[in-house]
């Protein structure tokens, strides 16, 4: 947690043990205390402030993000992708029977201003069965984890044309088998947005059998409708021990921990 211009520091948030110390009392900053919320994330802290006699205002920047965090999508880049039809992709990429093409690769400045990495795909067809499209840019046997822990899943998305859109797309915290198996998962639903949006859902893991914890975007389809769209997908994030996307950590070859800010 940072402070800014009359605040002093406040010492580095452990998010392991859930404590952290003030680097100093002073007459600014009195206590810090951290309040759990009600799946245990600590992600509430409270200050108590003295103002000085003839100070009416005290300015404090208060980071939402004090902890370090590691994404552990290791190419959350698209770094190997080639535009094409169904072109190259690093990630996996479930087109059911439609048509696929990767029509472009790049980057774009999000609504929030962070800077991602995408890949603009398009899908067309009819399909035969009521499913969905999706991505899956870590593989189902490679990030570790076990019942008990809190995992966050996010991604940007925006649509790029549409003219016979999917039902509504989803971003989705998966929990999987030692075999790579899906068990059960925690999802939020959107309708593909005009700008590039960040989505996110977290998942406290429940299921004895959980080994693995995937990241999942999908769009829903219906049986023996025909689909048209392209949808740009962006830097992809799967984290521990966030209920909430910390900011975008850039990958390209292995998982990245990005330390306190």
């Amino acid at each position: 947690m940072n402070t800014g211009e009359s605040v002093p520091n406040i010492s580095r948030w452990n998010p392991n043990t859930k404590t952290f110390t003030l680097t100093q009392t002073t007459t600014y900053i009195v206590s810090a205390t951290a309040t759990p919320n009600a799946i245990g994330d600590w992600d509430r802290v409270n200050l108590t402030l003295r103002i000085p006699s003839g100070q009416t205002t005290l300015r404090a920047n208060i980071s939402p993000y004090p902890g370090g965090s590691t994404n552990q999508i290791p190419n959350n880049s698209f770094v190997g992708g080639v535009v094409g039809t169904p072109g190259t992709t690093p990630w996996q990429i479930e087109q059911r029977n439609l048509t696929r093409t990767i029509v472009a690769i790049g980057t774009e400045t999000a609504d929030d201003g962070t800077i991602v990495d995408y890949v603009d795909v398009r899908f067309t067809g009819t399909p035969s069965n009521t499913t969905d499209v999706f991505f899956l840019p870590v593989g189902t046997q490679v990030v570790g984890a076990t019942a008990g822990q809190l995992w966050n899943a996010s991604v940007y998305v925006k649509k790029i044309a549409d003219p016979n859109p999917p039902t509504n797309g989803y971003v989705a915290c998966e929990e999987r088998t030692s075999a790579g198996g899906f068990l059960v998962s925690a999802l939020q639903v959107f309708t593909p947005p005009s700008t590039l949006t960040r989505y996110s859902t977290n998942r406290v893991l429940n299921n004895p059998l959980c080994a693995f914890v995937t990241n999942k975007i999908a769009f829903n389809i219906a049986a023996g409708v025909f689909y048209d769209f392209t949808m740009r997908i962006g830097s992809p994030q799967l984290e521990r021990d966030t209920s909430v996307p910390t900011p975008m950590i850039k990958t390209t070859n292995g998982a990245v921990y990005r330390d306190w800010e």
